[in-house]
Parts: C-alpha cells; sequence; structure tokens
C-alpha cells in the first residue's frame, strides 16, 4: 500500500507542473493575441471588383479567382451567382466559372439541347441571403453523356457574352482537372477561371499560373466583420479590433 507521504510528493509534484503548463500556456495565448495583425491570407485578396480588375495586371497568364464565401468544399450551397454578375457587368471575355448549382436551370438546359439559345435564371435557389437569382441569355455549349447526366456529376456548359458557366446538378467543387476534363474543358484556355473553393486544392495550385482570393459575400465569409452576428459577447476580435485582452494571471 502506498504511504501518505508518496501521495503528498506526487501532489505537489502535479501542482508544479501544473502552474508551469498554466503559465506557458498564458505565455502562448499573450503572443498569438500580440500577432493577430499578421495573420493572413498567403495569395493577394479583395473583393470580386478589385480582383477582376487585378487579373489585368497579368495579360498572358490564366487567373484563378477563388469565390471563398460561395466555398462549396467547406459547405456553401454553391448557387451564388455575384462573381458571374460581376464578370458580366466588367464585360471580361474568355472567363470560366466553375460552377454554379441549379438542377432546374440544368433540365433547362436538357430540354433545349446543344447549340440552342436559352434564357435562366440561375442560382439563388438555396442562397437567396448573400445572392440572388441572375437572369442571363446563353447558349448551350456541352450537356454530360446520359451515362453521367443520371449522376450527381450531371453538368452543362453555357456560354454568356463571353464567359463559360458551368451549371451543376449537385453541390461539388472542381478541385482537379479532371473535374474540367469531365465537361470538355481545359483550364488554362481561358483568361479568367473561377473557382468556388477556399485555397487551391494541390493539383489545381500546381498549375495554376495565378491565384487570387475574392473575399465574396456568402455562407463562407472570410471577412468576419461583414458577417451579421446577432448573439455574440461583445467586445469580440475581429469585430471590434481596438479592443483590449489579456490572459488571466497565474495565481
Amino acid at each position: 500500500m502506498l504511504s501518505s507521504r508518496y501521495w503528498c510528493r506526487e501532489k505537489k509534484a502535479l501542482l508544479k507542473y501544473s502552474r508551469e503548463a498554466r503559465s506557458e500556456a498564458v505565455r502562448l495565448a499573450q503572443q498569438i493575441w500580440n500577432s493577430r495583425d499578421k495573420l493572413g491570407l498567403d495569395v493577394p485578396s479583395g473583393s470580386i471588383d478589385e480582383m477582376i480588375l487585378k487579373s489585368k495586371e497579368y495579360p498572358n497568364k490564366t487567373v484563378f479567382i477563388s469565390d471563398s464565401g460561395d466555398n462549396t468544399t467547406a459547405g456553401a450551397p454553391g448557387d451564388n451567382t455575384q462573381v458571374l454578375e460581376a464578370l458580366l457587368r466588367h464585360e471580361i471575355k474568355n472567363v470560366l466559372v466553375a460552377g454554379i448549382v441549379d438542377p432546374e436551370a440544368l433540365r433547362q438546359c436538357i430540354h433545349a439541347g446543344v447549340g440552342s439559345d436559352i434564357s435562366l435564371n440561375l442560382g439563388g435557389k438555396v442562397d437567396y441571403v448573400f445572392g440572388k437569382s441572375l437572369s442571363i441569355k446563353a447558349k448551350v455549349l456541352f450537356l454530360s453523356p446520359d451515362s453521367v447526366m443520371d449522376t450527381k456529376r450531371g453538368a452543362a456548359v453555357v456560354e454568356t457574352d463571353g464567359v463559360k458557366t458551368v451549371i451543376l446538378n449537385t453541390r461539388r467543387s472542381f478541385v482537379e482537372v479532371n473535374d474540367f476534363k469531365e465537361v470538355g474543358l481545359n483550364p488554362l484556355d481561358f483568361k479568367i477561371v473561377v473557382v468556388k473553393l477556399g485555397y487551391l486544392y494541390p493539383e489545381l495550385r500546381d498549375i495554376a499560373p495565378v491565384h487570387l482570393m475574392a473575399l465574396t459575400s456568402g455562407f463562407c465569409n472570410l471577412d468576419m466583420r461583414t458577417l451579421p452576428f446577432k448573439h455574440v459577447h461583445r467586445p469580440s476580435y475581429p469585430l471590434d479590433p481596438d479592443m483590449v485582452w489579456k490572459p488571466e494571471p497565474i495565481h
């Protein structure tokens, strides 16, 4: 049987190590807090309008732009049309938007057939908070084979004023070159390629000459300061950038 003297000695040792651990935790917490302004993205970022304008700085390179607010790998629905609207408004040509989820619009494309001109109310079916349905006139350029169309990977490609858009049957992401090949496209044939991701996945990052991050609104908005928080204790960083905080001292 272990003596009470042994347990007393062990308790003192545990208290000593606990104080040391808490001291290190406080030091680390303060170090992270002091460096909060240094944390950032490792690619150029800004509004979609700013990123479209910045893409012109690379005249001979394909520019990948992440629609980060509608990032389908992070849970967003993938049917926000704000980037497509901005591209059409800026009259940018030779652009690919990969893609927008809208099974209803896809069915219309299937019914119309390849080569047909069609009017669509695209997107905005799920994310009608940060986005809206966009009315476009387009030509159907591609439809998945019947063997694929009946699966979750069914897709159509339409073109509007020099902008090609992949319309998807269900929420998924373009993360590999094969995702583009599946709809008959080579991403490097375009001036701008829009993907609904945060960071590019490794295979795309390896081939992308330029990567820009559009801080778009949406369910996965990277700029937390723009989100309409209603139930949050204040002050809270980064909503209150000038707030003062210190970890509780060790006693």
